[in-house]
């Protein structure tokens, strides 16, 4: 604090003393030496000036026995009196000291009031006099709380209050240029990182002032102290010199609210909230906890972060709780995921017969054009078109198919139906379509004659099966012209191979195969026999 000329100030400051104790007449006791104040200052340009301090030995419980030594290179242009004195305990008395400007050069002035006394906590002080007689910019700062602050700097906790972890906290400090030249300040520095300074660079001519936003971030927990220094052009730029405390709390509370989010079904992962922020923990070690319900799948990143999707094809409304335990205390909070529906088309699905390559012979029996049956994620019905069609652009095509075949025979009016045919079929289900497609070697109508054939299709006995429908056992028929390599297999519409009836060599002639259906549900199933490079076809109905 500085004093200006002509002015007698006391100033009381709780000097933080360590305590050495002497034994004194049985008793524990020691001297305080206390100075008020712990600068001066003056701009001298010519003038004489009287200065007063304060010298107490208010503290002590012992006579203090002080003395004043006056320490400076240059020391016509300062005195001081009394130079000694002894001081009961609790008494006080006034120093004045003189600053002679009139006969020194232009420039700055510095001396040391050294102090000695019989103080054990304190041998040694010193008052830094400064006097100048050219102009000089200063630096100088006050609180914006009056008497909020000391002399050797700031309790934010006075201030501001309680502050917690995480948070930031602020207040302003006002500087001021008491100097007579324009001060220039390039930083405001504080030795803790967690205190910043807004504005840091600044300009403010003689008697200016300015506010500055002192911020604290709080990310340490109990004590945190900085000093405050600063680099200008002042003649003395430590004189922007003080301490600054704050004591920062341990925290676990909701920082923030989950929000609602919607996003469409079979999304990737979608980012809900960063749980950091949504509870504010200064330990580390929080459980979380989330209840997401069986729609929804969840996970948890390394920086906190929520993620969550939907299962595949699910759609709907979930409300969504996340909480948070450190010890015994327990934060929560909730929010409502709605997953949107989207059309998805039927799963995929393949043809099963006639395979690529086969060839077909037909004549009069019931072969058939097979496929797998398909499910609608959804649940949409499915419905199938079903495209045959040649190289030469003939070609036909069946819609609102919901089995999962097609008797060959139904294609009758078609007798120019032969050659390579390729055949697809689509299914449909909520406007979305899934498509699959197969090639197929020389299908012959009735009365035709196969040219690439030695034998012709009326030698072949068609696939045959009795009874049809059947409830326990079905017996499979079929005759071929020419022994051979027979393969003889029951699947289910879904394409699945359930049971081979037979697989090896065959004689020529008519032969019988029994399929006991115990074990299987009723229903539609497909009998496909293959002998000599030939693809032959039946539907069965098992009903129980």
């Amino acid at each position: 604090m500085h004093l200006n000329n002509s002015n007698s100030v006391r100033f009381s400051v709780a000097t933080a003393a360590a305590l050495m104790l002497l034994f004194v007449g049985g008793a524990f006791a020691h001297p305080d030496l206390d100075v008020h104040p712990r600068s001066i200052e003056n701009a001298l340009r010519n003038f004489e000036l009287r200065d007063t301090m304060w010298v107490d030995n208010e503290a002590g419980d012992a006579e203090l026995v002080w003395e004043l030594e006056i320490q400076g290179d240059s020391l016509e242009w300062i005195s001081a009196e009394p130079r000694s004195g002894r001081l009961g305990a609790g008494q006080g008395q006034i120093v004045v000291v003189r600053q002679n400007g009139r006969d020194l050069d232009a420039g700055h002035y510095y001396a040391l009031l050294h102090y000695t006394s019989n103080d054990p906590t304190r041998d040694a002080f010193d008052v830094p006099v400064a006097g100048h007689t050219i102009e000089y910019p200063r630096i100088e700062a006050t609180w914006a709380v009056p008497g909020q602050g000391e002399w050797w700097g700031l309790d934010m906790d006075r201030i501001v209050g309680r502050m917690e972890w995480g948070g930031q906290y602020g207040f302003d400090l006002n500087i001021i240029n008491r100097g007579s030249a324009r001060l220039d300040c390039d930083t405001i520095l504080c030795n803790n990182a967690y205190f910043t300074f807004v504005p840091g660079v600044f300009s403010l001519d003689p008697g200016a002032n300015r506010a500055v936003r002192v911020t604290l971030n709080a990310q340490e927990v109990g004590g945190n102290a900085g000093t405050i220094t600063s680099i200008s052009n002042a003649w003395d730029p430590r004189e922007l010199n003080f301490r600054i405390t704050a004591t920062v709390d341990s925290a676990f509370r909701r920082g923030g609210s989950l929000q609602d989010v919607a996003f469409n079904e079979d999304s990737p992962e979608v980012a809900i909230a960063d749980l950091d922020t949504i509870f504010i923990s200064s330990a580390a070690g929080a459980r979380i906890d989330v209840i997401a319900g069986y729609a929804l799948l969840y996970r948890i990143a390394r920086n906190g972060e929520l993620l969550l999707r939907g299962r595949p094809n699910w759609n709907g409304n979930q409300e969504l709780v996340v909480s948070a335990t450190l010890g015994d205390s327990v934060l929560s909070d909730t929010c409502m995921i709605t997953v949107n529906a989207v059309a998805d088309p039927p799963d995929p699905f393949d043809l099963i017969a006639p395979e690529d390559g086969d060839t077909l012979y037909f004549d009069g029996g019931d072969s058939l054009l097979i496929w797998q049956n398909t499910i609608d994620p959804d649940r949409d019905t499915v419905r199938f078109t079903l495209h045959i069609y040649q190289a030469e652009g003939l070609d036909t095509t069946i819609r609102d198919l919901t089995d999962t075949t097609f008797a060959i025979r139904d294609l009758y009016y078609r007798d120019d139906l032969a050659g390579e045919i390729h055949w697809e079929v689509s299914a449909t289900g909520g406007g979305e379509v899934r498509n699959a497609w197969s090639i197929f070697g020389f299908f012959l109508m009735e009365g035709r004659q196969a040219v690439q054939q030695e034998i012709p299709p009326s030698d072949w006995n068609v696939l045959q099966a009795y009874p049809n429908p059947f409830n326990a056992g079905v017996t499979i028929s079929f005759k071929t012209p020419m022994p051979g390599k027979m393969a003889a297999v029951i699947y289910d519409l879904q394409g699945n191979q359930l049971e081979t009836l037979f697989n090896g060599d065959l004689r020529a002639g008519e032969h019988h195969f029994t399929w006991n259906s115990v074990g299987f549900a009723s229903g539609i199933y497909i009998v496909k026999a293959e002998i000599a490079g030939n693809s032959f076809t039946r539907k069965i109905v098992l009903v129980k």
